[in-house]
């Protein structure tokens, strides 16, 4: 649930995504906006780098599946998957 202080509506980690886009794999630009998880439409590997800074893949994708995580680039190195979008 969005947590509210002095009206202004904030996002939890748990709360449902308010927006998507469609995410276009690119080894050296990140992402405009940090994703909380994301969703395939063929199945493959995603190779992300997580807010951290760290850079982990995604094995194995199912299609229509959802996966987690606060991330700020999707690879082109290493993604096999197609048709990605994203959840903010």
């Amino acid at each position: 649930m969005a947590s509210q202080a002095q009206g202004v509506q904030t996002t939890t980690a748990h709360d449902p995504p308010s927006g998507g886009c469609a995410i276009t794999p690119n080894d050296s630009a990140n992402l405009v906006t940090p994703i909380r998880g994301f969703i395939v439409g063929s199945s493959g590997n995603v190779q992300c780098t997580m807010s951290d800074g760290s850079v982990i893949v995604y094995q194995s994708c199912i299609a229509g599946v959802i996966y987690p995580g606060i991330i700020t680039k999707v690879w082109a190195t290493n993604t096999g998957a197609t048709n990605i979008t994203g959840f903010f």
